[in-house]
């Protein structure tokens, strides 16, 4: 008798599976858009994937609940623009297949965002806690995430990056730049204007950099190329490493060291205990100052400078030496 009702339990279970399974219907709409079109895309939750392409039709494919009786889904083209927004029936995932020449703003209130290709226009991403992830845009980007990380690859354009905590991973931007996390590591290759970077505590690496190169973090490294403008960096504990500048060059960090090679100009630098090294060519027009709490401090000028240098110690008992 136990056995009969055990059978019976479990073709009851096949049968609400099959049941359920029957009702998850896939679906897809097709529409046609011009190039440089956009597309809009606001779900209440689920991941939203972008699959760039060479046909100027955009695919649009989900799932659905056939016993909900109504589309999980609300799309509306109004001329060159296509809205997908969620319905009475929210929708898990959404996955659409696009121009590549297209404009798109993407917001989910609780998936990952990926344009798995590069496209040609603006992109605005937007996710409250899942991972970004984007090839090549030639466009201005804002990317923003509550929580997770952002990886892009070349961005034609200004930038805007921010993310709760996660980790940040640009490629080349051809514009100004700003980049935000709440804790995570940041890592951008070449920047043709103005950086601008801000971490609670994580690592900055940046490539070769075309404007004003400013970042604070909380306690991690700093590392920098070549810098075509001023640097103004300020870390909790980190180490600083600067491989060349024009302009004003400022550097601190609590405990760190700090590495100024090829600076032109005027430098200010301190750091609580670590060491200083400073290659600096001077101008007539600036004052430097190089200060370290405890570490050593080595700096080395030009031959033909035309500057006058003052050092001091203190607190350096010359009886235990």
């Amino acid at each position: 008798m136990k056995i009969d009702r055990l059978k019976l339990l479990i073709m009851f279970l096949f049968i609400l599976l099959g049941i359920t399974i029957a009702h998850a219907q896939k679906k897809e709409k097709t529409f046609t858009l011009e190039k440089n079109g956009n597309i809009e895309v606001s779900i209440d939750y689920g991941d939203i994937r972008i699959d760039p392409w060479d046909k100027n039709q955009v695919v649009v494919r989900y799932e659905e609940d056939e016993d909900a009786g109504y589309s999980s889904l609300k799309m509306v083209q109004n001329g060159n623009t296509i809205s997908i927004t969620s319905g009475e029936y929210p929708a898990e995932d959404v996955y659409i297949s696009a121009p590549a020449a297209v404009s798109l703003k993407l917001k989910t209130n609780g998936g990952e965002i990926k344009i798995d290709g590069n496209i040609s226009g603006k992109v605005e991403c937007w996710t409250a806690g899942g991972d970004i992830t984007t090839g090549n845009i030639k466009g201005n980007a804002y990317l923003k995430t509550a929580g997770g990380e952002v990886k892009s690859g070349k961005i034609d354009g200004d930038v805007i990056v921010n993310s709760g905590g996660g980790d940040l991973q640009i490629g080349t931007i051809t514009g100004e730049a700003t980049l935000n996390t709440g804790g995570g590591n940041i890592q951008v290759y070449n920047v043709s204007k103005a950086l601008q970077i801000r971490t609670g505590g994580g690592n900055v690496d940046a490539g070769n950099v075309g404007g004003v190169f400013t970042v604070t973090t909380g306690g991690g490294n700093v590392e920098v190329k070549d810098v075509n403008g001023g640097v103004a960096v300020t870390t909790g504990g980190g180490n600083v490493s600067v491989n060349g500048a024009k302009g004003k060059t400022s550097a601190t960090t609590g405990g760190g060291n700090l590495s100024l090679k090829g600076i032109y100009g005027g430098v200010k630098c301190f750091t609580g205990s670590g060491d200083v090294y400073v290659e600096l060519n001077p101008d007539t027009d600036s004052n430097s100052k190089i200060k370290s709490g405890s570490g050593n401090v080595t700096l080395y000028l030009p031959g033909n400078a035309k500057t006058t240098v003052v050092a001091k110690v203190r607190g350096w008992d010359l009886a235990t030496q």
